[in-house]
């Protein structure tokens, strides 16, 4: 990345990753309380933005909340085939916006991808909500 206003371009791709994270990231935490992977990924992809954290600690950020979204997809999977399908809602939900996050911290960590990273986050985002809206309609 040579030209700076490459470098403009990606932090204007993650800001809108983290808004669209930090949107929804309340769903993980009310189903999660105790982890706090997806709003460290969040946190690490805004200090990137203001040059106070590496590529390198966004990858290891995403790779956290990449894993904390597992985790809540394997309870959600796990839910479904118990007959708990509100708990699956919910679980689904917390697994969206935790990969919200994740897609966050991989925006900054990879230029090239960016757009397409922070595209991710605002489509994860949105299906948290949805299956958010699903849970509590039930």
């Amino acid at each position: 990345m040579n030209d700076p206003s490459d470098l403009i371009r990606q932090q204007e791709h993650v800001s809108k990753a983290c808004q669209s994270a930090e949107s929804v990231l309340g769903i993980f935490e009310r189903r999660s309380p105790g982890d706090h992977r997806p709003a460290e990924a969040i946190a690490t992809a805004r200090r990137w933005i203001h040059g106070s954290a590496t590529s390198e600690d966004c990858r290891i950020a995403y790779a956290a909340a990449e894993a904390a979204a597992e985790m809540t997809l394997s309870a959600a999977e796990s839910n479904e085939a118990n007959g708990g399908t509100n708990s699956a809602l919910l679980a689904y939900a917390a697994t969206y916006a935790a990969e919200a996050a994740a897609m966050a911290a991989k925006a900054a960590s990879m230029p090239a991808h960016a757009a397409g990273y922070a595209s991710y986050a605002a489509a994860s985002a949105t299906n948290a909500a949805f299956e958010e809206r699903r849970y509590l309609s039930k």
